[in-house]
């Protein structure tokens, strides 16, 4: 459910796995902007383990997948609370006024 609290702020959720340099310096470009509610990566087995950095970071949110699959990341999930979602790759980099100026 759609949360008006959020109205002014976005979504992100991160297909991810194996490009792990580049999917830590997204997260850390995401959690510093404002406008960012939640990110929530989507973690395909492929045998790495979640970096620590991720885990220890509030707004993070690693959502463990069983099978290695690209589509994982569409479901609706109840940890969405806000109207606008960005979707992207963990090797996909937006700069943030690009992103903010979409909304």
């Amino acid at each position: 459910r759609i949360d008006p609290y959020y109205s002014n702020k976005f979504t992100v959720v991160i297909n991810a796995c194996k490009r792990l340099d580049s999917l830590i310096e997204l997260v850390i470009l995401y959690n510093s902007m404002d406008a960012v509610h939640r990110i929530i990566v989507v973690w395909n087995p492929c045998g790495h383990t979640v970096p620590a950095v991720l885990k220890s970071m509030g707004r993070v949110i690693i959502k463990y997948e069983k099978v290695d699959n690209i589509n994982a990341r569409f479901p609706i999930y109840p940890l969405i609370k806000t109207e606008a979602v960005l979707i992207c790759d963990d090797d996909i980099f937006v700069k943030p006024p690009n992103v903010l100026g979409v909304w």
